[in-house]
């Protein structure tokens, strides 16, 4: 949304998402000013996240993701290996929970 529309502040996001039914506060939506995406298909939201390789995502205050395809979620997260979902840093660990059992198959690779 900031791509196509380069003047529009924060605010004005934060707007136009609530119009489409994203119900986010306006302190959640930051554009390049505190985040920051370095590449085409990366997308960084919360103050000072940044996107910065191809197809990564940085979720997230201080968030980062420095690695093709990687994704950091949470605040101060980092992601700095290709493929890999992180939900924390080093000393700044996370557990997940509520996740589902996963499935072993001998037919799936």
């Amino acid at each position: 949304m900031s791509i196509e529309n380069p003047l529009w502040g924060a605010p004005r996001i934060h707007g136009e998402l609530l119009k489409l039914g994203f119900e986010v506060a306006q302190s959640s939506v930051a554009n390049a000013g505190n985040s920051g995406v370095a590449v085409d298909n990366t997308v960084a939201i919360g103050n000072d996240a940044e996107a910065t390789q191809a197809s990564a995502m940085a979720l997230g205050s201080g968030a980062r993701a420095t690695a093709d395809n990687s994704i950091a979620l949470g605040s101060s997260s980092m992601a700095n290996e290709v493929n890999t979902v992180s939900v924390g840093s080093v000393g700044n660990e996370r557990r997940i929970v509520n996740v589902a059992s996963g499935a072993v198959s001998s037919t799936r690779p």
